[in-house]
């Protein structure tokens, strides 16, 4: 991936062809990740992410958009979003070890990127196989059956699967009525993907509109500093309130309140 986009960075004459278009707006998955250094190296204005596909949690990730992982798949889960203990362990190392992948994917396409340009912005957008949560998804509304892939070695369980599947009216039921919730959607896909990119192309990249969660560190957004500082202030509140409900308990019943005085007391 890194070789294509070190090809196209280095063709001088595309990229000056492209520049004197005047590109006002450019479209692309975030799939891709050289498509936006090639936007960056031609001065497009504003740009469009899309993708057919269910969210990328990476690419939240990297928009700051929250990312509950004790109840939300990551991208290669095989996982239902009702996980056990282990299964949220497992998820959310899976997240985090491929959001670390692939960020070092990004940088191999944006060191690429940069042999020819190299006054080009950092771009990392992830990429990331969903067929596993697809999956998981049309089990939740009742119109598939998941099988992993190893099961592919039992022909005799994907034969049964298969078999209920084709036999069972509720799949088909099921898989009809997703079909009409989709189709009946209150909220036209394609004018809604009009609508932005003729906004986008209007005004162009706002920065007012970038979430500040995604600037933010693991501490920070998981308020693990002010835990940290609430913890520590009830314990020294605790510690304090001992030494002195201990030191009156002692006054009461004429023990004092440290070690010295009772010893100045016996002699």
């Amino acid at each position: 991936m890194s070789s294509h986009c070190r090809n196209v960075m280095a063709d001088r004459n595309l990229i000056e062809k492209m520049k004197n278009e005047n590109v006002d707006l450019a479209i692309t998955e975030p799939f891709d990740m050289c498509g936006y250094e090639f936007f960056e190296a031609i001065s497009v204005r504003a740009h469009v992410a899309v993708y057919s596909c269910s969210r990328l949690d990476h690419v939240t990730e990297i928009i700051g958009q929250p990312t509950p992982l004790s109840y939300v798949p990551g991208a290669q889960s095989a996982f239902g979003e009702k996980m056990n203990i282990w299964e949220r362990f497992m998820n959310f190392f899976q997240f985090k070890g491929r959001s670390y992948i692939f960020q070092m994917i990004g940088d191999a396409d944006h060191e690429a990127a940069r042999e020819s340009h190299p006054n080009l912005r950092s771009w990392r957008i992830p990429l990331a196989a969903d067929q596993s949560r697809n999956s998981q998804m049309l089990k939740k509304h009742g119109g598939a059956v998941v099988l992993s892939k190893f099961d592919l070695a039992n022909p005799v369980k994907v034969s049964k699967t298969i078999e209920t599947v084709l036999s069972d009216p509720k799949y088909q039921k099921n898989a009809d009525r997703l079909a009409e919730i989709l189709h009946n959607q209150p909220i036209n896909a394609t004018e809604t993907l009009i609508k932005y990119i003729e906004f986008a192309a209007k005004f162009g990249k706002l920065p007012s509109l970038d979430n500040q969660g995604r600037h933010q560190s693991f501490i920070q957004y998981f308020f693990l500093d002010i835990i940290a500082i609430i913890s520590l202030t009830s314990l020294i509140s605790l510690y304090i309130s001992y030494r002195i409900v201990n030191c009156a308990f002692r006054k009461c019943f004429g023990t004092g309140c440290s070690r010295s005085e009772s010893k100045s007391k016996k002699e």
